[in-house]
């Protein structure tokens, strides 16, 4: 009610308006009509200011269902690709348990164990889905940064390389990390697009590192300025002809695409929208059939950017 109430004092306030810009042109006599008679002059100014009215009442719909959209569009994608996240690292734990007690479960228990390891492959292909068929513009994100130790950040990203090294085992890769931070320093992130950074470039490597020599290494370390994540494979690597376009949304590569089917491609523009969005940078050394290394900054709490943040306000 209270909608329809304003909306429709809008188009009383634009028909006053119009009213009153028409007796103005007419008592300065700035009309280029022919016929000056003030009614008609009138009635045309009061028409043109309902249709303006109409037209910008319009524009805020517009305008205020495109954010809602965006809005509801960055939940979804988020929500569904932590789930698919979770939903892969379980997935890997019970193939992990089947490959490894294989001779101490019981045929029964096996059968229960491949039926749930279905039932989780499939939710995961419906996610994927929905993540694609959801999929905002991230640039347009608005995070909820906050500063963070560097104490807090190793203990977070531990977890996310954590969770990581399950599906690394069970694809037979060596992941290794070394994480060196300065405690007492801070770093402004959003600390959930963080994780899901880590996770993203984690995610890649186990999935297209199926040469002969499968390690993943993570290094997590900073500078007086800058927060380094440095994640390196020996996985199949990125087509030189195709690198310009591996953040571009959808994108996945030629090899990518032959060796594994599946897949959003939304992975590595999240990777780049989130970094952006954290005022840092994120490149890649490629080399197809060697492996790729990426590197992430973002940047530390010093004097200059504190300085920057209160010229702002």
């Amino acid at each position: 009610m209270k909608k329809i109430i304003e909306q429709v004092l809008s188009y009383l306030l634009g028909l006053i308006l119009g009213s009153i810009s028409g007796f103005i042109v007419w008592s300065l006599h700035l009309t280029l009509l022919k016929n000056e008679d003030p009614y008609e002059i009138v009635s045309i100014t009061t028409l043109i200011g309902l249709i303006i009215t109409i037209v910008v009442i319009e524009f805020k719909k517009a305008k205020l269902l495109e954010k809602n959209n965006s809005v509801r569009n960055e939940a979804i994608a988020l929500i569904t690709h932590e789930m698919r996240t979770g939903l892969t690292s379980t997935g890997w734990a019970i193939q992990l348990v089947l490959q490894k007690y294989s001779d101490k479960i019981s045929t029964e228990d096996k059968v229960n164990l491949e039926v749930v390891l279905e039932s989780i492959h499939t939710t995961i292909r419906h996610s994927v889905n929905l993540l694609d068929i959801s999929i905002l513009d991230l640039s347009k994100l608005s995070l909820s940064l906050e500063w963070i130790s560097l104490e807090k950040i190793e203990g977070v990203l531990s977890e996310v390389i954590k969770e990581y090294t399950v599906g690394a085992v069970k694809k037979n890769i060596t992941l290794t990390s070394h994480i060196k931070l300065d405690k007492e320093k801070q770093v402004e992130v959003d600390i959930l697009r963080l994780r899901i950074i880590l996770g993203n470039l984690l995610e890649n490597s186990i999935q297209y590192t199926i040469n002969e020599k499968k390690l993943l290494n993570v290094q997590i370390t900073n500078t007086n300025k800058d927060l380094n994540i440095t994640v390196s494979d020996t996985g199949i690597g990125i087509p030189s002809s195709e690198q310009k376009k591996i953040f571009e949304e959808f994108y996945r590569g030629s090899n990518a695409r032959a060796k594994l089917p599946t897949g959003s491609g939304i992975g590595l523009y999240a990777c780049l929208q989130y970094v952006k969005a954290h005022r840092g940078t994120i490149n890649f050394q490629s080399r197809e059939n060697e492996g790729t290394t990426f590197h992430v900054t973002i940047p530390l709490k010093t004097a200059e950017n504190i300085n920057e943040f209160m010229e702002k306000i």
